[in-house]
């Protein structure tokens, strides 16, 4: 199980803090910082609520002891300090893509079938268009070819986060945010 901490402090400092402790000491490997994940965090409302920056890392279970040592064991000038837990029961996230490539196309499908197993797609049900008097290039007023679908995918955080990423890497693929279901 994975843990959403919530941790006060300044991301200038609460990030390369804690990644040099990763390496330094060899432990939290497994540390991932939710904004770079492509994981929604509440944002302003957040902030005024703890009274200053906060940044949400992602934490599994055997490693959150480790986290708490390191931010213990930070200098006092960091003032780091954990302010919210949560434990991550699973992510989702939808997504959307519409493309004049039968490369892409491809890609999106070959994507979506090899995405890991414990991450569950639903809702994915392209549709293509043929029109033969549609021109060729991206800019055309109407294309030969058009692939559009939309889904959403489901699972543990780990595998969402990495089935985002391969989606999100595909050319006209656009994918909204992760949200935790915390438990």
């Amino acid at each position: 199980m994975d843990f959403d901490v919530v941790i006060r402090g300044d991301d200038r400092t609460v990030v390369p803090y804690l990644r040099g402790f990763a390496t330094g000491s060899g432990q939290l490997s497994d540390l991932l910082v939710a904004d770079e994940s492509g994981v929604h965090t509440r944002g302003l409302r957040e902030r005024l609520q703890h009274h200053g920056e906060t940044v949400h890392v992602l934490v599994s279970e055997s490693s959150l002891a480790e986290l708490k040592r390191a931010l213990a064991g930070a200098a006092p000038a960091y003032t780091l300090e954990i302010v919210g837990e949560h434990a991550v029961a699973s992510a989702h996230f939808t997504f959307a893509v519409e493309t004049p490539s039968r490369k892409v196309a491809a890609q999106v499908r070959a994507a979506v079938a090899g995405l890991p197993l414990a991450a569950a797609v639903s809702g994915f049900a392209p549709v293509e268009t043929l029109d033969e008097a549609g021109g060729p290039g991206v800019y055309a007023p109407s294309h030969a070819y058009e692939f559009r679908g939309k889904g959403r995918v489901e699972g543990p955080v780990r595998d969402v986060i990495t089935a985002r990423r391969v989606l999100a890497d595909i050319e006209f693929v656009e994918c909204d945010e992760i949200v935790l279901n915390h438990t």
